[in-house]
């Protein structure tokens, strides 16, 4: 049994068939086969403050979630990064700081959220 989450509503479910497209059990929101295999490391839900800094910007936010290959992000405002930009993520309650490449972003209600890959 697989846990999941929601990229929509973020609540987390099980399932015994990940490999299949698969609806929200809260939102109703169709989360496809190809979007399981973009995530093969267990995350865990971390809300903690967090900042991240590239060239002339410095955004403030929070953590959604942590795993041993990235981090999700969220911020006020409108996102400053595009996808594959190169950033340093500081957590300092994690004492985490290095280098990541953003691989997602979304906008919603004057808020974005981000996906970014730790850069080993």
């Amino acid at each position: 049994m697989d846990k999941m989450l929601c990229p929509r509503c973020q609540s987390s479910f099980y399932t015994v068939d990940p490999e299949s497209d698969l609806p929200c059990p809260f939102c109703g929101f169709i989360l496809k086969e190809d979007h399981f295999k973009k995530r093969m490391a267990d995350r865990t839900l971390v809300q903690k403050e967090c900042d991240l800094i590239g060239s002339d910007i410095h955004i403030h936010g929070q953590t959604l979630d942590i795993s041993e290959e990235g981090v999700g992000f969220e911020g006020s405002g409108d996102m400053p990064f595009s996808e594959e930009d190169i950033i340093d993520i500081l957590v300092d309650d994690l004492e985490l700081s290095c280098m990541g490449k953003v691989v997602w972003t979304k906008r919603y209600n004057g808020k974005f959220r981000a996906g970014l890959k730790f850069l080993k």
